[in-house]
């Protein structure tokens, strides 16, 4: 049976996945916005939901939150309650250590799973792999200042501290400190630069400890629609979504 896909959020990246509309193993059913003419322009077919109520109405497997951090605090727990599974892409709001306590009891009460994508970065194979093993962990993000909401004619260190923090300042471009965060264990400690010269957005782990020293850069192009967003964090989405629906699992 075809995996039943229902969309939270109808701007840049699910703008993003229905241009990869082929490519997605399943089908999108249902999709929700607090813009809801934002939708008419993305998946037609599917049935354009006002509420949660109206959208958890629709049968399916598989919820993906596309939107905002407010989202995941304001439709994740309920949805997981009413046995749908969820992928969470504004992974920023599990650095609040209440709304991770909610999600997971949420998904046991509903015998559902919490899904999280890569986003803008890799190898979180790993990092997770050497989990308890880490030492120091830090990320350092480079991005244009029109990305950041910024002006400045030279690199600028905008902000330096722990990933929670920066997931709060931040809370549209810096995702990928959450999603290490949670794959080290380990709250990672987070630079982040407006850089007139970045050609696109730039994402360095560094992660030491007894197992040795990983640096991990990505160099990424923005998506069409929104400077702020790299579009191999909505790449991650749709992968993210073919592993729900596969049988063969790639780690």
């Amino acid at each position: 049976m075809s995996l039943r896909i229902g969309i939270i959020g109808c701007g840049n990246m699910a703008r993003i996945l229905n241009s990869e509309a082929e490519r997605i193993r399943g089908t999108v059913v249902a999709k929700m916005d607090t813009v809801p003419e934002a939708c008419e322009a993305v998946f037609p077919d599917a049935r354009k939901c006002l509420t949660l109520e109206e959208f958890l109405s629709v049968p399916m497997d598989l919820a993906v939150e596309i939107a905002s951090q407010e989202a995941v605090r304001q439709y994740g727990a309920e949805i997981l309650r009413r046995g749908v599974s969820l992928l969470v892409s504004s992974i920023g709001a599990l650095m609040d250590g209440e709304t991770m306590k909610s999600l997971l009891r949420a998904a046991e009460e509903g015998n559902a799973h919490v899904y999280l994508p890569s986003g803008a970065v890799g190898g979180l194979d790993a990092i997770s792999a050497v989990r308890g093993r880490i030492n120091s962990l830090k990320i350092i993000t480079e991005k244009p200042p029109a990305s950041l909401g910024v002006d400045v004619e030279e690199r600028r260190l905008l902000f330096s501290g722990p990933a929670g923090e920066a997931v709060k300042r931040f809370p549209a471009n810096i995702n990928v400190a959450a999603v290490v965060s949670i794959a080290a264990d380990r709250e990672a400690e987070v630079e982040i630069y407006a850089d007139p010269g970045a050609g696109g957005n730039t994402h360095t782990i560094v992660a030491e400890g007894d197992f040795g020293r990983m640096v991990l850069r990505f160099e990424n192009v923005r998506s069409p629609w929104n400077p702020r967003t790299s579009f191999l964090a909505a790449l991650s989405v749709l992968e993210t979504i073919n592993f729900v629906s596969g049988r063969v699992v790639v780690r």
